[in-house]
């Protein structure tokens, strides 16, 4: 079975199951569909989770409001970028390394 680990509120490993990875995927893509039509401000749970064909109790498994599931994407996005330059970073610095040498 593919888990992906995820930290909970105290700190301890826990594994995340393919369905809810799922379910936060649809609910981040519906968010962003949503938001090249109309302001986050204007967008409802009830009408995210239509959109996505989740049961609105559902998304509060998960989040507490759609600015929630917002800020967690912008998180998510965030560490993606600075992975991403980290990793440009240590790619030159092992290029440079190896020509001085």
């Amino acid at each position: 079975m593919n888990m992906k680990e995820m930290k909970t509120e105290n700190g301890t490993e826990k594994k995340e199951d393919r369905r809810v990875r799922r379910t936060k995927k649809l609910l981040s893509q519906g968010l962003i569909e949503l938001m090249q039509h109309k302001q986050v401000k204007d967008i409802t749970v009830r009408e995210l989770a239509e959109r996505v064909d989740v049961n609105r109790g559902t998304f509060y498994l998960y989040y507490r409001d759609i600015f929630d599931l917002l800020e967690r994407l912008e998180d998510k996005y965030t560490k993606m970028q600075q992975k991403s330059i980290d990793n440009s970073s240590k790619e030159r610095y092992i290029t440079v390394t190896k020509y001085e040498k």
